[in-house]
């Protein structure tokens, strides 16, 4: 048998083993469970921006037909659905790449109180998120919005604080989904500025920083646009807010078709007809439902086809809604004779003549004709036409002479008035594409010169028809497919930018820049004498009979003040009673109420109301209170005579003081019923179980707590004077310092150019 005693003597192999397994999983699952500490850090300004338009776009996106419905439920959406859905424009990254729009993504999670939406975003092998909380608050414009915790009264420091700015849509027509209708006005909410600062510029706009001290900018694009605010102050502190705009006030649009049927040579179809959408597009917030129907009434059953089955004439019509809740509709009318046989016309086109380019795409003019014009049964060709729409006006061919795609129709019908359509598509460009270079990054010094390295890159690449199918950058010709050139060597560097359109159309364009060695200028500025600020006035008295010398000198000014009087002393005398209006038990009773509360009952004149208090909660004391008549107890506010207070009284005063009170609250909540409970916001409460409760019964009573003090006061003659130093700090002297050309900064300071120059580098 093993005893206790040798228990006692041997080491516990089994015990420690299985300890040590139970700490290893306890750990496993504390890794599996908590999500890694984000150790990079959104250090990029412009990453942290993305990041948050991200965030802005797609709070209002999730609508509560897009909310994820059960706990663990989660609804992902990727940066390019966001743009499909033109909910964002595109953005860079800090290199001006385009960030990856499928490993970028925004994911909403179903948790038990609330939601939790992860935003991922991934550019050029920089990767980061952010964790958000939202939730179905009462403040909330949207579906959810950001739980909006109290701010925390910050711990005062001596480093200064700076400005800062909130902006918001003064005007504009509302649509749907976050999206405005119309020209948006967006102006300052706020403007504050640093403690002790005052305000010295600000601006809006969409580009880079502007103090152009405009206090509304007028979205007018359509699109996602960023308006941007920016603030300074006297302490050379600033700070930038922004605000998202989405604006469409272009309408969608639609086309309806037959996708499938068996036509007649009449124009009649023989079989069942399906009538489909043809095309469903919106430019600006994207297609958000759709229908189609033979109701006049607009119906948005997110049908794409409609079988017509019967005999007659259908007008079939579809509607389509955008994002910001615009409409629009089309419709196609056709016509079902399952009975009718005749003879078929029909027809196909051919390119007779153009100058073919690259991909099919034409240089020139094209001309089309047709290759056939048949028809059945005996029948003969009666009429025929090229166009873009219906014609039999007897023309063989057609020329095409605009650029772009077009689709070009041929018509024909015979004797027995039967019809029959051909098309042919026909692309064509013979317009050169366009481009521009611009300095991308580059420090410019004097002579319109650069001091440092240069990145040369497209300002724009441009084609209306085809569209740009190869660039690059460049001294000699290339299509490399590179966007920027780097210019890192002395001298005068011309790089040319190329580019070709699909039809093979090439276009180029330059720009000269010249590299030079680094100079800085020297600049001067005389700077007077220093002195440190003025003390604060001290005032005192003195004797009328040996005054001081009264003056202003450079280092000290007095001031006289003259005679006044002031008070010597006051005397005092009983004044009026001071009350307040308590509450006293006056009986109990007992009632069947909710266990975890303590109930008590106030009776006044007008009746009387049961309130609960939670177990164990006390009186909390919540500052002082000054009254000039008699305060009130309830069953959930109490006060507590303090003393008078006499200091809003000023000098010389007489009247009666008024009386200081500390003030104390608790929870009380109205009993509705044995089991309810309403809080102050008017919400019901139940609770689960009830048991008999001994209720005190209360009612007020005036009762006396002291009496006022009645002062007078007693003056007598002072006379004052008052007096402020100021000391030598350093004397006047010119400070010299070297920069570069023109710097703003410094002759905005007073600083002048000597002409002096030297070579850095």
């Amino acid at each position: 048998m093993y005893t206790d005693e040798e228990e006692k003597r041997s080491f516990p192999i089994r015990t420690f083993l299985i300890s040590l397994l139970l700490i290893i999983i306890f750990v496993l699952l504390l890794v599996w469970l908590l999500p890694m500490p984000n150790l990079k850090g959104l250090n990029n300004r412009i990453f942290n921006a993305n990041v948050q338009e991200m965030k802005n776009a797609a709070i209002p996106y999730f609508t509560t037909d897009k909310l994820p419905q059960e706990i663990g439920d989660e609804v992902k959406l990727t940066l390019q659905e966001m743009l499909d859905l033109k909910l964002l424009l595109p953005f860079t990254d800090k290199n001006g790449e385009t960030c990856d729009t499928k490993n970028s993504y925004v994911t909403l999670t179903k948790k038990k109180d609330y939601y939790e939406m992860k935003i991922n975003l991934k550019c050029n092998g920089e990767e980061d998120y952010i964790i958000v909380k939202l939730g179905c608050y009462s403040y909330c414009t949207s579906a959810v919005c950001e739980e909006d915790k109290p701010t925390p009264t910050p711990t005062p420091t001596p480093t200064e604080t700076g400005p800062s700015c909130v902006l918001y849509v003064a005007n504009g027509t509302a649509g749907e989904n976050g999206w405005y209708l119309s020209d948006t006005v967006v102006k300052f909410k706020s403007k504050t500025a640093g403690k002790g600062a005052t305000i010295t510029g600000y601006g809006l706009g969409t580009g880079g920083v502007n103090y152009n001290k405009n206090d509304s900018y007028t979205v007018t694009k359509n699109g996602s646009t960023t308006v941007y605010g920016y603030v300074k102050d006297s302490n050379g502190k600033t700070a930038v807010c922004s605000i998202i705009v989405k604006k469409d006030n272009v309408k969608p649009s639609c086309d309806l078709g037959v996708l499938a049927g068996v036509k007649g040579n009449n124009g009649s179809y023989t079989s069942d007809v399906i009538v489909g959408f043809t095309s469903r597009t919106d430019k600006e917030s994207g297609v958000s439902a759709y229908g189609i129907t033979n109701s006049s009434t607009p119906t948005y059953n997110n049908k794409t086809r409609y079988t017509i089955n019967t005999n007659g004439n259908h007008k079939v019509y579809g509607y389509i809604k955008d994002y910001a809740g615009n409409t629009a509709v089309c419709d196609v009318t056709i016509n079902r004779n399952a009975e009718h046989k005749d003879s078929n016309p029909s027809c196909t086109l051919e390119i007779a003549e153009g100058t073919l380019g690259a991909n099919g795409w034409y240089l020139g003019n094209v001309n089309v004709r047709f290759a056939s014009k048949t028809t059945t049964n005996g029948a003969t060709i009666t009429g025929f036409g090229i166009g873009f729409s219906e014609t039999y006006a007897g023309n063989n061919t057609y020329l095409v002479t605009k650029d772009g795609t077009s689709t070009l129709y041929g018509y024909v019908k015979d004797s027995n008035d039967n019809k029959a359509t051909c098309s042919i598509v026909v692309k064509k460009d013979q317009t050169k594409p366009s481009c521009s270079l611009t300095v991308l990054n580059g420090t410019l010094g004097g002579d319109n010169f650069y001091t440092s390295d240069v990145t040369i890159g497209f300002s724009s690449r441009v084609d209306s028809a085809s569209g740009i199918q190869s660039f690059g950058l460049g001294k000699s010709k290339t299509y490399a497919g590179n966007k920027t050139y780097l210019v890192n060597t002395i001298g005068k560097h011309t790089i040319y930018g190329y580019v070709k359109d699909y039809a093979g159309n090439e276009a180029e364009c330059s720009i000269t820049v010249e590299k030079r060695n680094k100079i800085e200028y020297q600049y001067k500025k005389d700077i007077s004498a220093q002195y440190s600020a003025w003390s604060d006035y001290t005032t005192t008295t003195y004797n009328p009979a040996n005054p001081p010398q009264f003056g202003k000198y450079p280092l000290l000014e007095i001031e006289d003040l003259g005679k006044t009087q002031e008070v010597d002393y006051y005397k005092y005398t009983k004044g009026d009673a001071i009350y307040k209006n308590e509450i006293v038990k006056v009986g109990t009773i007992t009632e069947s109420y909710c266990k975890n509360y303590d109930y008590y009952r106030i009776t006044t004149t007008t009746g009387s109301t049961t309130y609960a208090v939670s177990k164990g909660a006390g009186w909390r004391y919540v500052g002082r209170v000054t009254t000039t008549g008699y305060p009130t107890d309830t069953l959930a506010v109490k006060y507590e005579f303090v003393g008078e207070d006499w200091s809003d009284c000023g000098t010389g005063c007489s009247r009666t003081s008024t009386k200081v009170w500390n003030k104390y609250v608790r929870d009380a909540y109205k009993a509705d019923g044995s089991n309810t409970l309403v809080t102050s916001t008017g919400v019901e409460v139940k609770c689960g179980e009830v048991e008999q409760k001994q209720v005190e019964i209360f009612a007020n009573a005036k009762a006396l707590v002291g009496y006022a003090e009645v002062r007078t006061p007693v003056y007598k003659d002072v006379y004052k004077y008052r007096y402020r130093k100021r000391t030598l700090i350093k004397n006047a002297y010119t400070d010299y310092k070297w920069s570069i050309y023109n710097d703003k900064t410094l002759l905005d300071q007073g600083y002048v150019m000597t002409g002096n120059t030297r070579v850095v580098e």
